[in-house]
């Protein structure tokens, strides 16, 4: 899938519902990184494999900037927040697997507003080596 679909057709793609298991997804990861390309996962860690994990991949096309990476990632692998820069636009990249039903969904996106709150709040924060911002809207 990631070779003959996400990296042929965009150059951000998510999927939710990988089932990996963290040596897996750094295996994937290490593989990936030979050809410049960057996989981030959320693998669960309160729940079984199987229905969880979420994944975001950033072709080599897609420059690196010092402040991307991981912002948050739920621990049962159903949400991850991936901070990155299209064209230099700052952007915070969502991927999250929604209960069926619209209580628990409703209940799972307050959770996770509430949850990315301080997470964003500590990317905005972040700063190089040299202490310059590079968290915020320079991201």
């Amino acid at each position: 899938y990631i070779r003959d679909v996400a990296l042929r057709r965009s150059d951000v793609h998510s999927w939710n519902e990988t089932g990996w298991k963290e040596g897996r997804a750094e295996h994937l990861a290490n593989s990936l990184a030979g050809a410049g390309h960057r996989l981030y996962t959320a693998t669960p860690t309160t729940r079984a494999f199987k229905g969880s994990g979420t994944a975001v991949l950033l072709r080599a096309t897609v420059p690196r900037h010092p402040a991307e990476g991981v912002l948050f990632a739920r621990p049962d692998g159903k949400a991850m927040a991936v901070a990155l820069a299209i064209t230099r636009q700052p952007i915070v990249y969502l991927a999250a697997h929604l209960p069926h039903d619209d209580g628990a969904r409703e209940a799972f996106l307050r959770e996770l507003a509430a949850d990315l709150s301080p997470a964003l709040a500590t990317q905005i924060a972040r700063t190089d080596s040299t202490g310059k911002a590079i968290g915020g809207e320079n991201l």
